[in-house]
C-alpha cells in the first residue's frame, strides 16, 4: 500500500464519537492554551470528503506547513532550546541561526551532525562533520556512505569503492527519524495545527538525504 492510501484508510476508519460531526479545521487557533502532544491523537469523528481531499494534498506535497518566527520563538521558550527542538524549528523555518545554535551547543549529537552534513555539502566543514559523525557513531553505516559520497566528489574513487563495503559491515543504522518527527509534531501542535495535520506534516516532511547519498554513490561507482 502507498503511504497515502495507508494514511487515508487509517484516518477514515476512526469511529464517530457522536452523531454530530463538525468539519475538521484547516488549522486550530493559535491563541489560548497550547495543545499537549500527549493527547495528539487522530480525531475521534469521521473525516469529511473535504478533509480527505486535504489529506491527499498534504501527502502529495501541494500543501506545506508554515510557522511564524513568533511561533518558533514561543515554542523554544516553552519547550526548551534542545537539539531536537532547534532542529524541528529549522526544518519548518529554515533560518540558519537555529541550525548554527544547535551545532554550537550540541556538536556531538548525531541528529545535529546529520543535519550539518546535509547542509554543508559545498562547505569546507563538510568533511569535518562527516568525520565527527563517524567518530561519535562508529557502528552506524551512514558515516561511511557519506564519506564515500565525498570521496567521489573529490575524485578519490579508490576510497569510494572501499567505503560501501565498510558500511555494509556496520549493524547500527539509525537516523533518529522518530525523534525528529515527535519534535516537529510538538512544534506544529503548539503553533495551532490540528493533531492530524501535525502528524501528517511531521511524518511526511521527514527528509532522508542519506537515501539519495547511497543512490548517488552506487550510480557513480557503476559509471566509474
Amino acid at each position: 500500500f502507498s503511504p497515502e492510501s495507508t494514511a487515508i484508510a487509517a484516518a477514515a476508519s476512526v469511529q464517530p464519537a457522536s452523531h454530530s460531526v463538525a468539519p475538521f479545521p484547516d488549522r486550530l487557533p493559535t491563541s489560548g492554551t497550547k495543545a499537549d502532544t500527549s493527547s495528539a491523537d487522530l480525531p475521534s469523528s469521521p473525516l469529511l470528503q473535504s478533509d480527505l481531499t486535504r489529506v491527499r494534498r498534504i501527502l502529495n506535497g501541494e500543501i506545506t506547513a508554515k510557522i511564524s518566527r513568533a511561533e518558533a520563538d514561543g515554542f523554544l521558550a516553552r519547550r526548551g532550546r534542545t537539539a531536537a527542538n532547534l532542529l524541528a524549528v529549522f526544518s519548518l523555518l529554515p533560518e540558519s541561526e537555529f541550525l548554527s545554535e544547535a551545532a554550537e551547543r550540541f556538536p556531538d549529537d548525531p541528529r545535529v551532525q546529520l543535519a550539518m552534513i546535509a547542509q554543508t555539502k559545498s562547505d569546507p566543514e563538510h568533511a569535518s562533520w562527516i568525520e565527527r559523525f563517524r567518530d561519535t557513531n562508529p557502528e552506524n553505516p551512514l558515516g561511511a556512505m557519506y564519506a564515500a559520497e565525498r570521496s567521489i566528489h573529490i575524485g578519490d574513487f579508490g576510497a569510494a569503492a572501499e567505503l560501501p563495503r565498510e558500511a555494509s559491515a556496520r549493524p547500527g543504522l539509525y537516523t533518529s527519524m522518530s525523534q525528529n518527527i515527535t519534535a516537529r509534531q510538538a512544534l506544529l501542535i503548539d503553533s495551532g495545527y490540528s493533531p492530524l495535520e501535525a502528524h501528517l506534516f511531521a511524518s511526511f516532511a521527514e527528509q532522508m538525504p542519506y537515501v539519495q547519498s547511497a543512490m548517488r554513490v552506487g550510480r557513480e561507482l557503476l559509471e566509474w
